[in-house]
């Protein structure tokens, strides 16, 4: 595939209908430029950008992230206890952090863009200067949807206990 970091043209309906795809092999599959142009339609579909930008451009840096919401919660009881006339506290807390994962395992939850290059350019033809694309796979698939779930530590819930002595 040339490489590049051209915006992405997002075509209508009609002009992905004459677009040429070249047959693309994955995993032994093979894909007909039909199939790729369907796969690619479904993938535009499923992006809100990309289809509210059918017949222009993508916009740089337009997409990003989508917005992580997180709820953190603690909770402190203080306990007091006289020892020797004069009063000491016992301090119990408990953190939970992403609490609103531990409700729900798919609040809580970062995405990243799974795919940046959805489609690519294999070939042009030198008398037309049309090219001929390919559906980019990633990681051994074709692209479906624009993000996916993140794997990290901060992604699940976690809480932490204490306790504390405080002497008077």
């Amino acid at each position: 595939m040339i490489a590049g970091n051209d915006l992405l043209y997002v075509p209508t309906t009609r002009q992905l209908g004459e677009m040429q795809f070249e047959p693309l092999t994955v995993n032994g599959t093979t894909y007909s430029a039909e199939e790729q142009r369907k796969m690619f339609d479904e993938y535009i579909n499923q992006d809100s950008h990309l289809s509210s930008r059918r017949g222009m451009y993508a916009v740089r840096n337009a997409v990003q992230l989508p917005i992580v919401g997180r709820v953190d919660f603690s909770f402190m009881q203080d306990f007091f206890i006289n020892v020797g006339g004069k009063r000491n506290t016992l301090q119990l807390r408990a953190d939970i952090f992403n609490f609103s994962n531990m409700i729900n395992n798919n609040w809580g939850v970062g995405q990243i863009i799974i795919n940046e290059s959805p489609i690519g350019i294999v070939d042009m033809d030198p008398v037309t200067n049309v090219p001929t694309y390919q559906v980019n796979p990633m990681r051994e698939n074709l692209p479906s949807s624009s993000f996916t779930r993140t794997a990290n530590i901060g992604d699940v819930w976690q809480m932490q206990l204490g306790v504390r002595y405080i002497f008077n």
